[in-house]
């Protein structure tokens, strides 16, 4: 449908499934971006102790690798660990979705400080119980990081509220409703320079990869950019915390709004056959 109505360029963040670039033609390129890096970014101005990144389930531990990379790029030593669910079929051999599996977790997490990554809270069912296990497992204290905060379930916040999660960081691709956003534990981080940088790349054809792949050799972009210096590739990702910093002490909810506006102003100023759109 996107493609019957013109758009032969897609901008999208953390997909739940790659596969999903797959179902558009090849004459439609399809960017998806990755908001792991500015969520490690935040927490590697936190002063964890022997930090430990979770992945909250076994198809999330390339997005728990990539979390950890980046902070070992800032400096901040972190290991790994996973939640394994294990789930009973009733008499029929079915499986019920929400249903509380043991969790078996494969590492070391006793004293130090977990932080969960996942890509989506919708229920907030998984994050809840891997947040438990983890105290049970004898964790000083339970971070979060989720791409996007869907909390669709009436108790989604509360489940988080009631959690040992101590804050849950998500990014504004979804618009917060109001009974989440007084959940104080709760922060969201803004995306709109990640996103402007994109559309600048795609306007002026530059790659995108390059705002994720630097040469540790050169130090710089793999694009083949001279000057380029090593901190250029986390400037954008870092302006992204700073911007969530301005706006809250505007005492301003960053939204998803700012998006839609940026994006509406790169669909007039953009030539015709480049029209990047979020979905």
């Amino acid at each position: 449908m996107l493609e019957e109505m013109g758009v032969d360029r897609v901008v999208a963040v953390d997909l739940h499934g790659g596969q999903v670039a797959g179902f558009f033609s090849p004459a439609v390129p399809v960017e998806n971006l990755e908001s792991m890096p500015i969520g490690a970014l935040f927490f590697s101005e936190k002063h964890l102790r022997r930090p430990v990144i979770v992945a909250a389930s076994a198809g999330g531990v390339l997005r728990a690798k990539r979390f950890r990379e980046t902070l070992v790029e800032q400096g901040v030593e972190a290991d790994m660990a996973m939640l394994i669910e294990s789930r009973e079929a009733d008499d029929a051999g079915r499986f019920e979705a929400e249903s509380s599996g043991r969790l078996d977790l494969v590492g070391n997490v006793r004293g130090c400080d977990c932080i969960l990554v996942e890509d989506i809270v919708d229920t907030a069912t998984t994050m809840q119980h891997a947040a438990f296990e983890l105290k049970r497992q004898g964790s000083r204290h339970v971070y979060g990081f989720v791409t996007h905060g869907l909390f669709s379930a009436p108790d989604s916040a509360a489940k988080i509220a009631a959690s040992p999660i101590k804050e849950l960081v998500t990014t504004n691709t979804v618009k917060m409703q109001p009974q989440v956003e007084r959940i104080e534990k709760i922060t969201q981080l803004t995306m709109a320079p990640l996103l402007a940088e994109t559309i600048r790349r795609v306007h002026q054809r530059r790659s995108i990869s390059g705002l994720y792949q630097v040469s540790r050799t050169s130090g710089t972009e793999n694009e083949g950019e001279a000057g380029s210096s090593r901190g250029c590739d986390f400037e954008i990702m870092r302006s992204a915390i700073v911007a969530t910093a301005e706006i809250k002490s505007a005492e301003q909810s960053p939204h998803a709004d700012t998006f839609f506006l940026l994006l509406f102003f790169s669909l007039l100023t953009a030539p015709p056959q480049i029209i990047p759109v979020w979905i």
